[in-house]
């Protein structure tokens, strides 16, 4: 199982447009049932350097990721930021 939170780019998106910016939202789910529901793949873009104490802290390397676009996300909560 994976766990995690949207950070700063969660948004109502109404007639294709940003209307507002809503609370972030925490998620956990299998990264295996992920896999099995992906509906779209884009291309892949490098994401920004990060922060991970497990990884020997500050910075760490960036990463090659696609967005995917998954059926059925699991969505368990909302989070306190905005």
């Amino acid at each position: 199982m994976l766990t995690g939170v949207t950070n700063g780019g969660c948004f109502v998106v109404r007639n294709g447009k940003l209307d507002k910016p809503i609370k972030n939202l925490r998620f956990v789910d299998s990264p295996w049932q992920c896999l099995d529901r992906i509906q779209a793949i884009g291309s892949s873009t490098r994401a920004a350097f990060g922060y991970a104490p497990w990884a020997g802290g500050w910075p760490v390397d960036p990463t090659i990721v696609p967005p995917l676009m998954i059926r059925d996300f699991n969505f368990t909560a909302l989070a306190d930021t905005v």
